[in-house]
């Protein structure tokens, strides 16, 4: 089954920056910025 010419692109693209995103957003909850939702990452069920 054939995804097409930029299939490989768009899943390298997403494994090189959702690293980089969980480490914003750990830095981020960790000097105390809250989510509008007021959840932690913790409490998702």
């Amino acid at each position: 089954m054939s995804l097409g010419p930029y299939a490989s692109f768009i899943v390298m693209s997403y494994a090189l920056a959702l690293p980089a995103f969980e480490v914003r957003l750990h830095a981020l909850e960790q000097s105390g910025a809250a989510r509008r939702s007021g959840r932690g990452a913790t409490d998702l069920k």
